[in-house]
């Protein structure tokens, strides 16, 4: 079933995509994003959260720096850069995909 609204401002027309397209357009995004890597956390029909990375072992790199001393400047740059990353998709009823970043 194709429902039309007419948008307010515009001449164009949405048109709502039914569950099933929806769930489709999700499961084909989170294909996509597990070939590059990421790992499904969540998932619900219409919504999602991946991941890629590991979180950082903090207790480790305090061991190694207790040790080394200079261990401290790579321990604070995977600190900075390194961790989990997060994303949230999510499909609306037009059948558009939004991303968000979420850590």
């Amino acid at each position: 079933m194709i429902l039309r609204r007419r948008v307010a401002e515009s001449d164009q027309e949405l048109v709502v995509h039914t569950a099933e397209e929806r769930k489709a357009t999700l499961d084909q995004t989170l294909e996509d994003w597990a070939v590059d890597g990421l790992r499904i956390e969540n998932r619900s029909d219409f919504q999602a959260t991946i991941a890629k990375g590991e979180p950082v072992n903090h207790l480790l790199h305090a061991l190694v720096t207790f040790l080394t001393v200079v261990w401290i400047i790579p321990w604070m740059v995977m600190a900075m850069t390194g961790g989990v990353k997060r994303k949230m998709l999510s499909v609306d009823e037009y059948g558009d995909l939004l991303v968000l970043d979420v850590s």
